[in-house]
């Protein structure tokens, strides 16, 4: 068991439970990859950074910079900053194995896969959203979150490691973003 932790053989390990856990491990038929591939991939542009960028904008200029949505647009910049340094300093490239679906697909703006992006997010827009009770349902962002990432190794986008890791980051930069509060606000 201690052999599994070096960090050669951690990788490998992870590079096969990923693919087992994702919809490229044969076991899917073809009309039901089309179903889950389509509700991933739905999961997938819920989560992408540049939708929800020009959303915040856009009600940043409607309600002239309302407290909650300077906020999130905090959320958002910090997300980015530190994704982009994180996969700039890692490096490490995506599954193999899904290479064929990723023309026009929202993961094609970069092409590293440490920490998952779309995870950072969905749980930094999770701790934001339900810390200034922006949302009324927290289960269902909590749900929405589990689900997104889950859906970044479905479809081979990344492997779970990137994608736990993407999840905790992203939890630290919501907290982060909060306690920035008093100096945004």
């Amino acid at each position: 068991m201690a052999d599994l932790f070096t960090s050669e053989k951690f990788l490998v390990y992870d590079q096969k439970l990923s693919k087992y856990l994702s919809l490229y491990n044969g076991f899917f038929e073809n009309s039901t990859f089309t179903v889950f591939r389509f509700i991933f991939k739905a999961l997938e542009w819920s989560g992408h950074g540049v939708p929800w960028l020009l959303y915040i904008f856009w009600q940043l200029l409607v309600t002239k910079f309302s407290r909650n949505f300077v906020i999130i647009m905090a959320g958002l910049i910090v997300d980015l900053i530190v994704i982009a340094f994180l996969k700039l300093l890692f490096k490490r490239h995506r599954p193999s194995y899904n290479e064929g679906d990723l023309p026009l697909s929202a993961s094609k703006i970069d092409g590293f896969s440490f920490p998952s992006g779309h995870a950072t997010r969905a749980f930094m827009l999770y701790v934001i959203l339900t810390n200034i009770n922006f949302f009324a349902s927290q289960s269902f962002l909590l749900i929405w979150a589990f689900a997104l990432a889950y859906s970044r190794i479905a479809l081979g986008r990344h492997f779970l490691t990137d994608v736990v890791a993407g999840s905790f980051i992203g939890a630290l930069e919501g907290y982060f973003t909060l306690a920035l509060l008093p100096l945004l606000i």
